[in-house]
């Protein structure tokens, strides 16, 4: 399916909905060159997980509370219930893949806090160390570093 991109887009995103289990809702987005998406705010109790599939190197940005991301392929996003979000290709000429996963955890437990893992160089940001889970690496790499950039922590 196709869906308006944001303002200033050059061309509508790609989007197919994937699995739905009433915890999970996966879906695929392809970010075709120049193109982004709406803000949008991730649902009270909803947590989103994003990983970059396809992309040219730091051109996926990820805005997320108003903190930039540039992001790569095999980086992940952990990205806070309530967190206003988008995504945009800045690459003039690569479609970029991202795998996008709203999980609605059970009542008894609680989202974790924004994250971001990366195989790249860590971001910076005068915020707090924030503790966040550690998503698997998209490389399969086991150890990680924790870096903290305001509403997410870097991890790698």
């Amino acid at each position: 399916m196709l869906v308006r991109g944001a303002e200033g887009s050059l061309h509508p995103l790609g989007l197919r909905a994937r699995l739905d289990t009433g915890f999970w809702f996966c879906c695929d987005m392809q970010l075709p060159p120049l193109s982004g998406s709406t803000p949008d705010r991730v649902v009270p109790g909803k947590t989103l997980l994003v990983s970059v599939l396809a992309a040219a190197a730091e051109k996926v940005v990820a805005e997320i509370d108003g903190e930039v991301f540039n992001l790569s392929r095999g980086d992940n996003v952990i990205i806070k219930p309530g967190a206003l979000y988008s995504l945009r290709n800045t690459s003039a000429g690569q479609l970029a893949r991202v795998k996008m996963v709203n999980i609605s955890p059970p009542a008894a437990t609680t989202a974790p806090a924004a994250g971001i893992q990366s195989k790249g160089k860590a971001a910076t940001s005068p915020a707090a160390a924030t503790a966040a889970p550690m998503l698997p690496r998209a490389q399969g790499r086991s150890h990680s570093r924790r870096q903290s950039v305001g509403q997410a922590v870097r991890v790698s």
